[in-house]
């Protein structure tokens, strides 16, 4: 194999895992964010609903 097709190819390596790199960390953040927020509402008698609380809205 020539050092250009060499190159080439570790170039394509390189781009795949910086976008699986990118992905699993966005991936991480939007976790994050959703563990901080809370997951359900209280019920009117003051205890905790079992129904999650809407993310979209």
């Amino acid at each position: 194999m020539s050092e250009a097709r060499r190159l080439r190819s570790l170039e394509e390596e390189n781009a795949r895992l910086k976008k699986l790199l990118a992905e699993a960390m966005l991936d991480n953040a939007v976790l994050k964010d959703l563990a901080s927020k809370r997951w359900c509402r209280p019920a009117p008698s003051g205890k905790r609903s079992p129904m999650p609380v809407s993310i979209m809205g």
